[in-house]
């Protein structure tokens, strides 16, 4: 106010001094115009403002406006002239100020309380209560009202409050606080004997607070429910170290209840007395601090959460006596690193070892039966662990994040691989699933990424009996390191293409070669990828030897990457599906496809086929229906032929052989019937189709019926292996023209030739010593013998029916069964080693030809036999030829001692007997009287004169 007013006095002054000029220069100014305002009257008009003259302005009479100065400011007011008139004559004009109004706003926390007015004239105002807030006491600030609008806030300051800390009923300490800082240092809790302390529960919300002393005992012991025994029930001191009584109050202590130690984080070890034999639920839990515990044998169980959590429990003793521990037992026992159980543990619950992210080593024993869902879960630095044999389940997520676990064994009474078991094992190297597994679980072993092999044998129960294995959707999902797959499953499960079992594996490697065991079934879908990018790189499938049929492998299975296949020995058949996808890798030539040197596929219109030499198989299908196929060549290399792989080639003229049967083996289907679809050899004449004249088969086994009851056959070319000719061979064939016996045979089979009415000249290998039964009956080939025979027996009917006109049976011979030649009615020579059936023997001539005694030569030798020459024997016995009427000479042998009588009875036509022995020496044969024909006398040279005679250079009787 003092400084306003002094403003106004020193504008006073200056107004004045400023008047009192004007005024002296107006009367001059007056004393020199005088004349002048007679004839111009002008008038003035003077602002004053606060009694200063601020300036004079002159008008004239009938002026209506003027130039009027400003009004002179004044702090805290406004001004304006007052009202005039120029009516002419002097006038004084003073200004009028008026106070101007200020405002001042009271704010308190940024809320407006209340305004108030005032000015400089009446600089007052009525301030408002500054508003309530607990825990503080209020105050406008400080402020001046000195012209202009003024904002004033509220100073709050906090109450400071006491804090009274009493234990005991004596006061410990005092402490203040404010809303503020709503806290205060806590004195220690003064010790008592027995007892641990602690402030009780308060709350600093404003107000005086007294805190008094809540003391419980450090250790408490309760009876069991029986009384017969104590258990620790807690244990709240701040010792770093405690011992459990062994004894109480006279009674064992037998057990650590729930919770007794949970979250105290002081204690640090704990002995517990061979008493005990349980430890409760969450009985240490939260012992952040507890690093060491020994865990008796006595101890059988450890409860759920027992020592969860306990961070800095790095080792545990051996728990020799344990059984069963808990669900969450030692989950997030952070600093744990090694776990041994003794061989009396059967189960571990739920997530008992979960988060021990330092836990290396598990050492577990026989006995051991279950192991919980996320028992080992991340687990990460686990490398090291031994599922016992007797280990039946194995719950979900059980190593899931076990990154560090190489290898892991699979017991073998496991029947299930659960969810997620195995899952980021991420240094896992190989796994073998054993094979009584029924079930993989979904992602079990998903993003096992340096999987590299994998064995399967699951789907095979203890009975040997095959059962279908189920894989969980992901089993094997993005397992990129995996190089080998090992299949020996016999599961015939089938899965569509939602499992997605081993989509991406492999994907990181150079491929992965899939092994396929003997007998083991690849379910269709097994490999089917979530999508194609996503397949497995499956660029190798191998199939180990056994496996005859390969089917349905690759329905619903994708296999972009194959490059190579290794088929398995003796493979007949390979699914359509599978097919498909080999043509892409396969080897065409000559309208054959190839796969592994197998021969998989051929063209439609395939006329010759010449399968390539080092070929080992051809699956079954490979020719069947092929109609416009004429000649098949089949090389040695081929190991193994399907039953029917030639079924409806009903215009195959030629086939060439490395065996019969499916191996060169193969004794049981030694037939030719067997190519085209004959479980037997009787289906050779339904089966083999009756273009086909000329099979060659170069070795191996050709069994009986080999060729029976094909009459369209003309040429046969047969092992030069063989050692024998089998029974029934080519029986029945009657368009066979051509078959080559080889050397080396020892026998030719009953029924071989039999029926071969069109066959040629067939020359018997000096290697044979006997033909069978019916072995050339009705055969109207001429008898050959190779070299010197050494054949000793002729079967039953061995030449029946014979139509040559010449037959000479070898020296060799021993034995000749009756009806050997039966019914050889074109034989007009016949030489034999002796008479009858063996050699020395008394018998007649009738007998080869089916007579039953002497009497019946008649009906049973031909009457086109004019010739006998017998090589051998010693005796003629008696009524040998009786009555065979139409042989006209004979010759009888130097060997002969003895001629029965009636020898020659009723050979009414013998006119020739040729001895072949010296004159001299047929009078020394008993009974030689008995020959009433001529007798002629064997000589190599010509002799004149008498009876003699020689052989001509085809082996017939002739006299000199």
């Amino acid at each position: 106010m003092r400084k306003n007013v002094l403003k106004i006095l020193t504008a006073g002054l200056l107004v004045a001094l400023l008047m009192i000029v004007a005024a002296v220069s107006f009367s001059c100014a007056e004393n020199d115009t005088g004349d002048q305002n007679e004839i111009n009257t002008v008038y003035t008009v003077t602002f004053v403002a606060d009694g200063v003259t601020v300036d004079t302005v002159e008008y004239e009479r009938g002026d209506v406006f003027i130039n009027e100065p400003p009004v002179p400011e004044k702090d805290g007011y406004s001004g304006e002239w007052q009202s005039y008139r120029l009516s002419g004559g002097n006038i004084t004009v003073n200004a009028v100020y008026t106070a101007i109004e200020y405002k001042v706003t009271f704010v308190a926390d940024g809320e407006t309380v209340a305004e108030r007015t005032y000015t400089v004239d009446d600089a007052n105002i009525n301030e408002p209560p500054v508003p309530e807030k607990d825990g503080y006491t209020g105050e406008w600030e400080r402020y001046r009202l000195s012209g202009d609008d003024i904002t004033v806030e509220a100073i709050y300051t906090a109450i400071e409050y006491k804090v009274t800390f009493v234990a005991d009923g004596k006061i410990v300490a005092e402490r203040t606080y404010t809303v503020d800082d709503a806290s205060v240092d806590e004195p220690p809790v003064p010790e008592k004997d027995g007892f641990s302390g602690e402030w009780e529960e308060y709350e600093l919300t404003g107000g005086d607070v007294t805190v008094n002393d809540v003391y419980s005992a450090d250790v408490v012991y309760g009876l069991t429910t029986d009384s017969s025994f104590y258990v620790l029930l807690s244990y709240t001191g701040s010792d770093s170290e405690f011992s459990v009584t062994s004894i109480y109050n006279g009674l064992r202590v037998v057990g650590i209840a729930d919770n007794a130690f949970s979250g105290l984080t002081t204690i640090q070890r704990v002995y517990i007395p061979n008493t005990v034999s349980s430890i409760g639920a969450s009985a240490f839990s939260g012992c952040t601090g507890l690093v060491e515990i020994d865990i008796p044998e006595s101890v059988k169980t450890i409860g759920n959460n027992a020592f969860s959590g306990c961070i800095r429990l790095k080792n545990l003793n051996e728990m020799t006596g344990v059984e069963t521990v808990g669900t969450g037992a030692f989950s997030d026992c952070l600093s744990l690193e090694t776990v041994v159980f003794g061989d009396k543990l059967t189960s571990i619950g739920d997530g008992a070892f979960s988060n021990c992210s330092a836990l290396k080593e598990v050492g577990l024993k026989e006995g051991l039966r279950n192991i919980g869902a996320e028992a080992f879960d991340n687990c990460v630095s686990l490398t090291d662990i031994e599922l016992p044999s007797s280990l039946s389940y194995l719950g979900v997520a059980a190593f899931r994040h076990a990154e560090s676990l190489k290898s892991i064994n699979i017991p073998a009474r496991l029947d299930e691989i659960s969810n997620a078991a195995f899952q980021y094992c991420i240094s896992l190297e190989s796994i073998e699933i054993p094979e009584n597994i029924g079930m993989i679980g979904e992602s079990s072993f998903s993003y096992c990424i340096s999987l590299q092999t994998v064995d399967i044998w699951g789907g095979i129960d203890f009975g040997d009996s095959a059962r279908d294995i189920a894989f969980g959707n992901s089993a094997f999902y993005n397992c990129t390191g995996i190089t080998t797959i090992n299949y020996n499953s016999e599961s015939n499960e089938v899965y569509g293409d939602e499992n997605y079992i081993f989509y991406n594996a492999g994907t990181s490697a150079d491929g992965i070669e899939l092994v396929i065991s003997n007998g083991a079934s690849v379910p269709e879908g097994l490999f089917t990828p979530f999508k194609e990018s996503n397949a497995p790189k499956i660029t190798e499938i191998i199939w180990e030897d056994g496996i005859v049929r390969i089917e349905d492998f690759n329905e619903y299975n994708y296999l972009p990457y194959l490059q190579k296949v290794v088929l398995p020995d003796g493979v007949n058949y390979i699914s359509e599906g599978l097919l498909e996808t080999l043509m892409d890798i396969a080897d065409y030539e000559e309208k054959i496809y190839y796969v592994d040197n197998y021969a998989v596929m051929c063209d439609d219109d395939i006329t010759e086929a010449d399968i390539r030499d080092g070929t080992r198989g051809i699956l079954t299908d490979v020719f069947v229906d092929k109609t416009a196929l004429t000649s098949l060549t089949v090389p040695d290399s081929v190991e193994y032929i399907s039953r029917g792989v030639l079924s409806g080639c009903t215009s195959l003229q030629t086939l060439s052989l490395p065996y019969l049967g499916s191996s060169s083996s193969d004794s049981s289907n030694a037939y030719l019937g067997y190519l085209f679809g004959a479980t037997s050899y009787g289906g050779n004449s339904s089966y083999v189709p009756s273009s086909l004249t000329s099979v060659t088969v170069r070795a191996g086994y050709v069994g009986d019926y080999a060729f029976s009851g094909l009459t369209y056959l003309s040429e046969v070319v047969l092992p030069q292996n063989m050692t024998y000719v089998s029974a029934h061979l080519f029986d029945g064939c009657t368009s066979l023209s051509q078959a080559v016996i080889p050397s080396g045979v020892s026998s030719i089979g009953d029924y071989a030739f039999n029926g071969c009415s069109s066959l040629g000249d067939i020359t018997i290998p000096q290697s044979v010593t006997d033909i069978g039964q019916y072995a050339f009956r009705d055969c109207y080939a001429e008898i050959v013998w190779e070299g010197t025979p050494q054949i000793n027996h002729i079967g039953s009917y061995a030449f029946a029916g014979y139509l040559g006109s010449s037959l000479s049976i070898p020296s060799s011979v021993t034995s000749i069964s009756r009806n050997a030649v039966n019914g050889c009615n074109n034989l007009n020579t016949l030489t034999i080693p002796f008479v009858g059936s063996g050699s020395g023997s008394y018998s007649h001539f009738g007998y080869i030809f089916g007579a039953s005694s002497y009497s019946s030569n008649s009906s049973y030798v031909p009457s086109s036999l004019t010739t006998v020459v017998i090589t051998g024997g010693s005796e003629i016995a008696a009524n040998a030829f009786y009555n065979c009427r139409y042989i006209t000479s004979i010759v009888i042998p130097s060997t002969v001692y003895s001629i029965g009588s009636n020898a020659f009875y009723g050979c009414n036509s013998l006119g020739y007997v040729f001895y072949a022995g010296e004159e001299s020496a047929w009078s020394g044969i008993s009974g030689y009287n008995n020959v009433t024909a001529t007798v002629y006398y064997y000589s190599e040279s010509e002799i004149y004169g008498g009876n003699y005679w020689h052989y001509d250079e085809y082996g017939m009787p002739v006299i000199w």
